[in-house]
């Protein structure tokens, strides 16, 4: 029994040093910008997957400004109310993996993006 316990373990631990793309994202590696919309004070889709190379297109529907922010990477874009942001490849700039995709003025607006 104690076996069986440090062998699952173990294999839940490696499962949560993997960190991959939820299963419920978005995958949007096929779509060519991938869109982003701002709305109602939340990202659209929430949780993302793209291509570090793929063009984004980030709208913001709602009148109050808002940010595309990466933790943990220099990505940090100002998205003025009401307007529309083309951003170029991510690629250099950010390598592939999960990161937590933030709002700066509004806190509770949070979502999840994946690079590959």
């Amino acid at each position: 029994m104690l076996r069986f316990l440090l062998v699952a373990g173990v294999a839940l631990g490696a499962v949560a040093c993997a960190r991959g793309a939820p299963a419920e994202c978005t995958d949007l590696t096929g779509t060519t910008p991938a869109r982003v919309t701002m709305s109602d004070m939340a990202f659209d889709p929430a949780c993302l997957s793209v291509r570090a190379s793929q063009a984004l297109t980030l709208v913001n529907v709602d009148a109050a400004d808002h940010t595309f922010t990466i933790r943990g990477t220099s990505v940090d874009l100002d998205v003025e109310g009401e307007r529309t942001v083309e951003v170029g490849s991510l690629a250099g700039e950010v390598p592939p993996g999960v990161y937590d995709l933030v709002c700066r003025y509004h806190p509770g607006m949070t979502g999840t993006i994946t690079l590959t």
